[in-house]
């Protein structure tokens, strides 16, 4: 959520910007619109993984289950960041190719 939020701040700020007050048409000439374009999606990037970043401290922090109801017990909550903390991060199951190797 916080990384649409901030991509649509970043994008109606942009536009505002382009159309009154970035004259790149006549700097670039017909390079302009490329500029725009590469200067958007950077922008773009960062709001998202900025976004991504928050959203994932937020799901850190509810390691105390704040649901309403009955709480739900650690590792079956979807709050995997925090249960992870709590528990230790989960292994995936071993393929049968890396269990033979482990046994040489």
């Amino acid at each position: 959520m916080s990384a649409l939020c901030g991509w649509l701040m970043v994008s109606v700020a942009f536009r505002l910007y382009v159309s009154k007050f970035a004259s790149y048409n006549e700097t670039y000439g017909a390079l302009g619109s490329v500029v725009v374009l590469l200067t958007w999606l950077y922008l773009s990037a960062m709001a998202v993984i900025l976004g991504a970043e928050i959203n994932t401290e937020i799901e850190r922090q509810t390691l105390v289950d704040s649901t309403v109801g009955e709480p739900e017990p650690i590792g079956q909550r979807g709050a995997d960041a925090a249960d992870d903390v709590a528990t230790g991060p989960r292994r995936p199951e071993a393929s049968p190719a890396s269990r033979a190797i482990e046994r040489d």
